[in-house]
């Protein structure tokens, strides 16, 4: 009788301890999703700068770093804010309604607007500069990944709140 009791100790000793060391999931999720989102779209920039204008110094500043985080985390604070917003005021499909539609839509839907740009003024989009018009469907799929990936790792804390 004993051991069922410490066991149901154990658990509930284990299920509060994760409850509190994990108490900003969300808040978590989003920097670790801002930051290594920012982290390989500064590797892809990096590498595309090398593979272009091999004679440059193609180097960024910390500072550079830090602003490149800024601007992703508005952009996915944004769409983090409007996903749960319309997630918590409607109740509709999940299927319908989950990060991937809230970010991939709006992204394509950019990219498709400033394709045809592409095609009707090329000499303006040499050197890679054609990626600038594909730059947010790839930024809103690296964020997802990450976001996924977050989940997939650190599921369990989730469950357990």
């Amino acid at each position: 009788m004993k051991k069922k009791g410490l066991s149901v100790d154990k658990k509930s000793f284990r299920k509060q301890l994760q409850k509190n060391g994990f108490p900003y999931y969300k808040t978590i999720r989003f920097v670790w999703s801002v930051l290594f989102t920012t982290l390989v779209l500064t590797f892809i920039s990096y590498t595309l700068m090398e593979y272009y204008f091999p004679l440059n110094e193609n180097s960024l500043s910390i500072g550079d770093y830090f602003y490149m985080v800024a601007f992703v985390g508005i952009l996915t604070g944004v769409g983090e804010t409007l996903y749960e917003s319309i997630s918590s005021q409607f109740n509709v499909n999940k299927w319908l309604i989950n990060p991937w539609t809230v970010f991939m839509i709006p992204s394509l839907l950019d990219s498709a607007w400033k394709t045809p740009l592409l095609f009707e003024n090329p000499e303006q989009y040499q050197n890679g500069l054609w990626l600038d018009v594909y730059a947010a469907p790839i930024g809103a799929f690296i964020y997802l990944i990450f976001r996924y990936l977050f989940n997939l790792i650190f599921s369990r804390f989730k469950k357990e709140r």
